[in-house]
């Protein structure tokens, strides 16, 4: 009989999200300044998994996730508190390359509005 070769277990892959909550959460922080995900997710009120799931840049973050990321900033007063904008782009992958410039997004409103005249 063979045994079922294991998988070496994949390293945490974490970007630009975990960089950027650890310096948003101060107190939620390790001695050597990373983001402690066990302390995160009890006070998001999620479990382990789900964070690191979340933080990981293999899939976009959910938007219950971001709202309770938002939302858990806003509480915390010695966090910065964070915005739409700020989490867009890990919500939307590529937003920033898609997104209609202001102008036209401001003339398109425009011709909406005369169409309902």
């Amino acid at each position: 009989m063979s045994k079922a070769k294991k998988n070496p277990r994949r390293e945490h892959v974490f970007g630009d999200l975990y960089e950027a909550l650890s310096e948003t959460f101060p107190d939620l922080q390790t001695e050597r300044k990373t983001l402690n995900v066990q302390k995160f997710a009890r006070v998001l009120g999620y479990s382990n998994e789900t964070v690191y799931k979340a933080l990981r840049e293999f899939q976009p973050l959910s938007l219950g996730i971001a709202l309770r990321i938002i939302e858990v900033s806003h509480e915390n007063q010695r966090a910065k508190s964070l915005y739409w904008p700020d989490l867009l782009p890990f919500v939307l992958p590529g937003y920033p390359e898609y997104m209609a410039p202001v102008e036209k997004a401001a003339s398109a409103s425009v011709e909406v509005d005369d169409l309902l005249g």
